[in-house]
């Protein structure tokens, strides 16, 4: 039994997958947008009483960090992790080099 192949021309490869790659990049852009971001502060003045505001509404914090040390005396990394619910209630977690 003979099996025949079809070649396809390779610019016409090429010319089909630059056009579907153009298409594809054209159609998923979004609308550019002139989005104006209104100033939360008016004067650096009302900053305080702003913080203030904004800290007396957080009812809970979550965070991780990793903080890397370099010196002559010592190089590692430091693994953090907290956990604060208001008013009262904190919890640290620090991990060394040696856990």
């Amino acid at each position: 039994m003979k099996h025949s192949r079809k070649f396809v021309n390779s610019k016409s490869v090429i010319t089909a997958s630059l056009l579907f790659s153009f298409l594809l990049m054209a159609c998923a852009g979004g609308g550019v947008r002139n989005l104006r971001v209104k100033p939360f502060l008016e004067t650096l003045d009302s900053w305080p009483e702003e913080y203030r505001s904004n800290f007396q509404q957080i009812r809970s914090f979550s965070g991780k960090a990793r903080l890397s040390i370099e010196s002559e005396q010592f190089n590692g990394n430091v693994s953090l992790k907290t956990n604060w619910v208001q008013p009262d209630k904190l919890y640290l977690q620090a991990e060394g080099p040696q856990g």
